[in-house]
């Protein structure tokens, strides 16, 4: 492609002149409008509608079709992110969990990273990191289902005390801190065994709801926030969805894992730890960048 106004030519489409700065026009593949043969008027704008646009342009002069886009990935708190995810998942995996979405979202964000340094947005980076939210989205679901269904089966078998022994009760209750010697001079066996289903049973039914809520207003609004990112990024519009709402539940997922962290903390190891410490990290930073990038003032 070629500038009209300076002559500068290079092979790649631009919508600005990156020697000179003035407004190029943009080829229409549509109706075979070469601008080398026909230079467009000195008022001329780019034509966004009847081009293809190219997602890897250099923009110049401040000038990109998404700007807040390209400064949140060139911002030096993404750049954090990017490491603090990177550790995060490395020290899960030490720590014996295998974590595939973790590894690739952590993928997908030094691609989206490395765009930013050399001035572009690729929309298929992002999408990348919506499709692994997307993924544990569905993850959510099927771990709240399961959770149900153990629940309402620990209830329904909350008769059946011939499932356990006095030992296998001993052990469970001794694990929890309760001494059955006590327990056994006011509840018989039987009714040890029951209490002990319903609880189980209330719990998972609770951790289920609780899953289903928090994927449903939660991750849901998380990952259309990240969707609307990279839609804007392909038709170089930005209109970012549910900003607000997707940083408040990041803010509240923060908060449980700061609980859950200060409730296991004594028996984690130490890269389980630094996994946790570094995940809670990246939410703090998370939050800060959707507010100062997409969220509308």
């Amino acid at each position: 492609m070629k500038c009209q106004y300076c002559g500068y030519e290079e092979n790649s489409i631009f919508f600005y002149c990156p020697n000179c700065g003035q407004p190029a026009q943009v080829p229409n593949q549509n109706t075979g409008y070469n601008p080398n043969v026909n230079p467009a008027p000195n008022n001329a704008q780019p034509d966004y509608e009847s081009s293809t646009p190219n997602y890897t342009q250099t923009p110049y002069d401040g000038y990109c079709p998404t700007p807040r886009i390209l400064g949140l990935i060139k911002d030096n708190m993404f750049l954090a992110l990017c490491i603090l995810m990177t550790i995060s998942t490395a020290f899960s995996i030490i720590s014996g969990t295998i974590d595939v979405l973790g590894v690739l979202f952590t993928i997908f964000l030094w691609l989206t990273y490395a765009d930013g340094r050399k001035n572009q947005v690729n929309p298929e980076h992002i999408k990348g990191v919506s499709g692994t939210l997307f993924a544990s989205y569905i993850i959510q679901y099927i771990g709240a289902a399961l959770f149900a269904v153990l629940g309402i089966a620990s209830i329904a078998l909350s008769s059946a005390s011939n499932l356990f022994d006095a030992e296998d009760l001993e052990e469970i209750f001794t694990y929890a801190g309760i001494h059955l010697d006590q327990l056994y001079s006011q509840f018989s066996f039987e009714d040890l065994i029951a209490v002990l289903m319903v609880v189980v049973g209330v719990v998972a039914i609770v951790a289920s709801v609780l899953m289903f809520v928090f994927n449903i207003f939660g991750i849901r609004k998380i990952h259309a926030l990240v969707k609307s990112v990279y839609q804007s990024g392909e038709n170089g519009v930005e209109n970012f969805a549910y900003a607000k709402t997707a940083s408040a539940w990041i803010i509240a997922l923060l908060v449980l894992q700061v609980l859950s962290l200060l409730g296991s903390i004594s028996d984690l190891t130490f890269p389980g730890l630094i996994a946790r410490g570094t995940g809670i990290a990246t939410l703090v930073i998370t939050s800060i960048l959707i507010n100062k990038y997409l969220c509308d003032n």
